[in-house]
């Protein structure tokens, strides 16, 4: 499924499980409780894309874009999410734990009871605009 377009698509409890969509958009697709368990997100664009209580768990991307997104309550379970970008993003209650994060971008998200225990943090550009620390995990330091 790389370079595919499922932009404004439903794709509602959609299941992506171990999917290759390297590339592909979902710009304000609606991806309600969809599975990206183990999926491989390289360069995929989720720009404004509803992902309310999605799993990501174990998907791996390199570049992704999920600016002005809504994460509610989704799962990213020991993902490795490099150099994304989650900015203006509403992730509450969305779960990060043992995420690899490293260089990502959370400018202006919402990360109202979020979890972040054990993500790697390094060098990630935090809601407030500082930057995260090369040792930070679990919290921005």
């Amino acid at each position: 499924l790389e370079n595919v377009s499922f932009s404004r698509a439903r794709l509602m409890q959609a299941n992506f499980t171990r999917a290759k969509l390297t590339d592909s958009k979902f710009y304000e697709a609606n991806a309600e409780a969809a599975n990206f368990t183990a999926a491989v997100l390289d360069a995929a664009s989720f720009e404004r894309t509803i992902l309310r209580k999605a799993r990501f768990d174990d998907a791996t991307a390199e570049r992704a874009v999920f600016k002005l997104s809504v994460f509610e309550s989704a799962t990213l379970i020991n993902s490795k999410f490099l150099r994304c970008a989650f900015d203006k993003s509403d992730l509450t209650a969305a779960n990060f734990s043992k995420a690899d994060l490293t260089k990502s971008s959370f400018r202006e998200a919402v990360i109202d009871d979020a979890i972040f225990t054990g993500a790697i943090l390094r060098d990630v550009s935090w809601v407030d605009f500082t930057r995260c620390r090369t040792d930070a995990v679990s919290v921005c330091n």
